[in-house]
């Protein structure tokens, strides 16, 4: 090939290449001249770092359990709330996390308080109906949203499900809702529109102490309770960019009931700005000071505070009532309830009163209330002593005694205990709602609930009688038993019969 065509073919291959090279870079680049920020110069809001709040134990002589719900596909993971649940077992809390294998409404009976944070699966009619009975006797309920994470989707199914949706069925008993929003504010944040600083608050011991609170991209939420973190006019929800006075935190159901639209501010590092720490160790106080009011449903758990065992010199201290008192001390103490012996009520106890039917007429001031009728003839009654007497070795027969002139016929020498039996087994109760029962075989549990002093009685024909019905708190059930209202009529062994089986658990 000639030169002069190789020449010719490479100016053809390189003349398209420079055309559009002079086409794009015209003339010779010279990069403009761009100031950057002053970045010196800027002056972002930023709260102060936390001081650690003392948290001191409540003075409770039960330890209050505090149950967190984690049955609900729950968008968080526990371990994320560590500071949160250390704060509770600082101030004396138990800790327990929802379990499977009980239903919502036996966890709630032991509950004092009880934590629903994030859930994405729907409670059930019969869970709900717990929970609302549960605020209703004076347990304390919390509830947290949080925007970032409240939505859950099943890739099997291709559903999803929304925490705010889950919630508000659950509070709306409450007058409380969720917004399905976040609010964010432009002009006081912590570095980002949705890191809003709060200086606003309701009167409340939750927000007792605060002056500045930071909250992550929290939802907004509709009451018309009790509001007590609120934001300022330039805080906006991002559904509708207006705002003013937006409530993040409130309570409801006269305080027992407290919702919060955030639950970042909880979390590892966000809990060591402004006054969060203060914050959250004033919401465990909140949940681990709260009465809850007992009823017969949430036997054996009826107590509030550590109990008196209440004893009557007109029963003999023997052994049968001796095993009686073991078997209600480690029934409460499996509930961590310590029980005192005493012959009179102890200032700052709940009282736990037992006795036979003989000795009704002293038990008034604890019976009075329920209406019972008793319908007893009594012959005589035996005194002290002659109750404190030992039976009879049983190898001996019954002896014979001197022949009434009456009728000629020998009576056979019975123990003290026999002629009890025999006097006050004899006869009837009138229950409302019951009826008239037989005493002979029946035992009654009668609970009279209070604000200061809760009050169970065990009544039956016997010492016998009475560990029976003792056996029921250490089963923590009174399965067998029927109730109604504050009584229960169990069924025991009659006296003169020797005892073939005891409540579960005893």
């Amino acid at each position: 090939m000639k030169p002069i065509r190789i020449i010719i073919i490479l100016v053809c291959l390189l003349i398209p290449i420079v055309v559009r090279t002079l086409w794009f870079y015209q003339g010779v680049y010279n990069p403009a001249m761009i100031s950057t920020p002053d970045y010196a110069s800027l002056n972002f809001k930023e709260p102060k770092l936390s001081t650690p709040v003392p948290e001191e134990p409540i003075k409770a002589s039960i330890k209050p359990i505090v149950v967190f719900d984690m049955s609900h596909t729950n968008s968080f993971l526990f371990s994320e709330i560590d500071s949160f649940t250390r704060a509770l077992n600082n101030l004396g809390a138990q800790i327990e996390i929802s379990d499977y294998n009980l239903t919502l409404g036996d966890q709630l009976k032991t509950a004092s308080a009880y934590v629903v944070i994030l859930p994405t699966s729907f409670f059930t009619t019969s869970e709900m109906d717990a929970v609302i009975q549960f605020v209703e006797r004076g347990g304390r309920l919390l509830v947290i949203a949080d925007p970032t994470r409240d939505v859950y989707s099943d890739y099997i199914s291709g559903t999803s499900t929304n925490a705010v949706d889950v919630l508000n069925l659950l509070t709306k008993s409450f007058d409380i809702s969720f917004s399905n929003d976040y609010v964010y504010n432009l002009e006081i944040n912590e570095s980002n529109f949705r890191n809003v600083i709060y200086t606003q608050f309701g009167k409340s011991d939750i927000v007792k102490g605060l002056s500045q609170l930071v909250l992550y991209s929290a939802q907004s939420i509709l009451t018309g309770q009790n509001p007590i973190v609120i934001g300022d006019k330039n805080t906006l929800s991002s559904l509708t960019d207006q705002g003013g006075s937006l409530i993040l935190a409130a309570t409801g159901a006269k305080d027992k009931v407290l919702a919060i639209g955030d639950m970042t501010f909880m979390t590892n590092p966000y809990i060591q700005v402004a006054d969060n720490q203060h914050f959250m160790v004033n919401i465990a106080k909140f949940l681990v000071t709260g009465v809850k009011t007992h009823d017969l449903v949430d036997f054996p758990r009826v107590f509030n505070r550590n109990v008196t065992l209440l004893t009557n010199e007109k029963i003999p201290m023997d052994s049968k009532f001796l095993g009686l008192l073991s078997s209600v001390q480690d029934g409460l103490n499996l509930l961590n309830i310590k029980v005192q012996i005493s012959d009179k009520p102890i200032e700052g106890n709940d009282l736990l009163v037992v006795g036979t039917y003989n000795i009704i007429d002293d038990l008034k001031p604890y019976t009075d209330t329920f209406g019972l009728k008793f319908d007893i003839k009594k012959t005589e009654e035996p005194s002290v002593d002659e109750m404190a007497l030992e039976t009879p070795t049983p190898e001996i027969p019954p002896t014979e005694t001197l022949v009434p002139e009456a009728t000629g016929k020998p009576e056979p020498t019975r123990t003290p205990e026999e002629t009890v039996v025999e006097e006050f087994s004899k006869g009837s109760v009138t229950v409302a709602g019951f009826g008239k029962l037989p005493i002979k075989g029946v035992g009654l549990i009668l609970y009279t609930p209070g604000t200061d002093q809760n009050i169970l009685v065990l009544l039956a024909d016997s010492v016998s009688s009475l560990q029976e019905l003792s056996g029921y708190i250490s089963s923590g059930s009174l399965s067998g038993c029927t109730v109604q209202g504050q009584i229960a009529v169990c069924q025991t062994t009659p006296v003169e019969e020797t005892p073939t089986a005891y409540p579960s658990g005893y």
